[in-house]
C-alpha cells in the first residue's frame, strides 16, 4: 500500500511538473490513468486539469472514465456532472448537453447544484442565483466556475473572465474549480 501511494504520488508530481510541450506528458498521463484506475479522484483531477487548458474533449474523456465506475453521490461527482454539461456545450453538442442535464438533474440531491442547473437551464436569473449564494465561498466558487464556462460556451469572454475572477475570490485554492478558473483566466487573457 505504501509502495502504491509513493508510485502514484511520483507519477502525479512528474505529470504536474511537465509542460504541455513535453513529449512524455501523455505517456505519464496514460500511466496515471492505468495505475490509478481505482482511484476515481484522479479522473476528476484530470478532467478539471484538461478543462483549465481548454482541452474540452480530453476533459470530457476523463469525466466519462470517472462515470464508468459507479459511486455514491459526492462533491466530486456533482462537480464533474456540472462540468460535463458545460463541456458538452463547449464542444457544440447542445442536444447531448440538454439530455445529459435532464438526466443528471433528476438524480441529484444537492439543492445548490439543482439551483445552478435551473439557472443554466434558464429557470433562474444569474443575479438571483448569486444573491442566493450569499458570501459562502463553496457556493460562490461552484457557481462562478459554472457561469464562467457557460459564458465561454456563449463566446462572452468578458463575462467568463469576470466569473473566473469571482471564483478565485473564494480563496478555496485546494478546489479543482479554483485551478480551472486560474487556467481559463490565463488562457483568455493570452488570447486577446
Amino acid at each position: 500500500s505504501q509502495s502504491y501511494t509513493k508510485t502514484l504520488q511520483t507519477l502525479i508530481e512528474t505529470y504536474e511538473a511537465l509542460t504541455d510541450q513535453d513529449e512524455e506528458r501523455q505517456d505519464i498521463q496514460n500511466q496515471l490513468m492505468e495505475y490509478g484506475r481505482d482511484n476515481l479522484s484522479i479522473f476528476g483531477q484530470m478532467a478539471f486539469y484538461h478543462a483549465s487548458l481548454g482541452e474540452w474533449n480530453d476533459a470530457l474523456d476523463a469525466v466519462n472514465r470517472y462515470e464508468q465506475h459507479p459511486s455514491r453521490q459526492t462533491a466530486l461527482s456533482l462537480s464533474l456532472g456540472l462540468l460535463k454539461w458545460q463541456l458538452l456545450e463547449l464542444t457544440d453538442r447542445k442536444e447531448d448537453a440538454r439530455q445529459f442535464m435532464t438526466q443528471f438533474a433528476s438524480k441529484i440531491d444537492s439543492p445548490r447544484y439543482r439551483l445552478i442547473i435551473r439557472h443554466l437551464g434558464g429557470e433562474r436569473s444569474e443575479k438571483e442565483l448569486i444573491q442566493m449564494a450569499g458570501n459562502r465561498p463553496e457556493k460562490l466558487i461552484t457557481l462562478h466556475t459554472a457561469l464562467g464556462l457557460r459564458a465561454e460556451a456563449l463566446n462572452d469572454i468578458k463575462s467568463a473572465t469576470q466569473h473566473y475572477k469571482e471564483a478565485l475570490g473564494s480563496y478555496l485554492d485546494d478546489w479543482n474549480e479554483y485551478h480551472l478558473s486560474i487556467g481559463r483566466m490565463t488562457a483568455l487573457r493570452s488570447s486577446r
